[in-house]
């Protein structure tokens, strides 16, 4: 006759695994308690590359400012693994508009480079004798002075409105940037004559053109560029005046010129 074994119970089988169980959660907890509020991963260098007209101290310090700034309340301040770069970029544009793009590089464990690319001007803004550097997109960045927007070789657009500038604002828009910048290219290889200034009477809507010889040409700046110059130089070719006597010509309208 057989008679089945008892099985045998397994006495310690539950309490190894929780301890195992438990023993791994100490360790993690332990690795995440340290990455989270170890002093090891603040940072603790800030190298700044890229910049022309900033100098690295004002970015470094701009950056540690919006570092501050965006700090949270649990974690330690300027710990790299913590940097909302959207918010950074936004803070650090809107104190240095000199700036145009910036990125954000981790160097663990404390060190984060910062990469920055500044504005290129496009021309020269004047509004109530004050100058600002006006980038393609159409914001006003930085503020010169006289002399260094006479010396700067950009074209000088007169704001008669006095229409007020703010810095890192958008002044004009990106079209008229391009047509513009389309107009100074292409003037004097076309009309053999140097533009001196570009002035805006009311809104930019239309410019006139302020020339080397003293005369005026009024441009609409919503029509192309290219069809307005032939215009004019078809106008100056049948025109019998001598040039010192031309005060404007006016090429604002599809279907005819007015000068005088």
């Amino acid at each position: 006759m057989y008679t089945r074994t008892p099985k045998q119970e397994t006495f310690f089988a539950f309490p190894l695994r929780s301890i195992a169980l438990a023993t791994l959660l100490i360790i993690v907890g332990g690795i995440l308690m340290f990455v989270l509020f170890s002093p090891t991963f603040i940072i603790k260098d800030i190298t700044i590359v890229g910049n022309y007209h900033l100098s690295s101290e004002e970015v470094k310090k701009a950056t540690e400012e919006v570092l501050l700034e965006n700090s949270s309340v649990i974690f330690p301040v300027g710990h790299i693994f913590f940097l909302n770069k959207d918010d950074l970029t936004y803070d650090l544009q809107k104190k240095l508009p000199l700036i145009n793009e910036v990125k954000f590089d981790r160097q663990l464990p404390n060190v984060l480079k910062v990469k920055v690319k500044e504005r290129t001007p496009a021309f020269v803004w004047k509004s109530k004798n004050r100058y600002y550097y006006i980038d393609p997109n159409g914001y006003a960045y930085l503020e010169l002075e006289k002399n260094e927007a006479k010396s700067s070789n950009l074209t000088v657009l007169e704001d008669q409105a006095n229409v007020r500038v703010k810095l890192g604002g958008k002044v004009v828009t990106a079209s008229f940037v391009d047509f513009v910048n389309a107009l100074v290219v292409n003037f004097t290889p076309k009309i053999k004559v140097k533009i001196e200034e570009i002035i805006l009477p009311k809104t930019t809507l239309e410019v006139r053109v302020q020339t080397s010889e003293g005369w005026q040409a009024y441009f609409d700046t919503t029509r192309s560029v290219k069809v307005q110059l032939n215009r004019l130089s078809s106008t100056l070719k049948q025109i019998t005046k001598p040039r010192e006597q031309l005060k404007y010509i006016d090429l604002r309208l599809n279907d005819r010129i007015f000068y005088k």
